[in-house]
């Protein structure tokens, strides 16, 4: 389970986030890991950097929340 791979807002949109996925995902597979998983919300960057290291949206989780009466 890949977890808290938190960029502070100052460094994003720099490649960390995307280079600390990459380096354990293989990290992962050279400890014979044949499953990685990671949550993310949808449509974020985040999301996008999760793709590009070679995961699949697997399922999805509905938040539902109702206005006060």
């Amino acid at each position: 389970y890949l977890a808290n791979a938190v960029t502070l807002p100052a460094k994003r949109r720099r490649g960390c986030q995307a280079a600390l996925l990459a380096h354990r995902v293989r990290a992962a597979a050279r400890r014979g890991c044949d499953l990685i998983v990671t949550d993310t919300l949808v449509g974020v960057e985040s999301q996008r950097n999760v793709e590009r290291a070679g995961l699949r949206v697997a399922f999805s989780v509905g938040w539902w929340s109702r206005a006060r009466a």
